[in-house]
């Protein structure tokens, strides 16, 4: 993992049943940029909505042959980004059962 407070930024990397997840968050949307470059080619999959009402936007990357997805969302002025090579299915359940903590 990966905290830089200064730059109001964080990163975890691990592996969810054995395939590479990563999720990043990004503070104060006015004063950050994001930036994740991707080389595949991207196709919209689905959106879903957590419980919290939170509308996540999940797209399939499909690079040489590998395939994995990515999902962002905003959530009080900050920025979520997920990526993992997961099956579609395991990975939006991970992003329908997600829960931003608020302080």
């Amino acid at each position: 993992y990966e905290i830089n407070e200064e730059a109001s930024y964080a990163m975890v990397q691990y592996l969810y049943k054995g395939m590479p997840f990563t999720m990043q968050i990004w503070g104060n949307e006015e004063e950050n940029v994001a930036y994740n470059q991707i080389d595949g080619d991207i196709q919209e999959e689905t959106g879903v909505v957590t419980e919290q009402n939170i509308k996540i936007n999940i797209y399939k990357i499909v690079e040489n042959s590998d395939i994995f997805y990515k999902a962002d969302f905003f959530y009080e002025d900050n920025y979520y980004y997920f990526k993992g090579m997961l099956k579609y299915e395991e990975f939006k359940k991970i992003m329908i059962y997600l829960f931003v903590l608020e302080e």
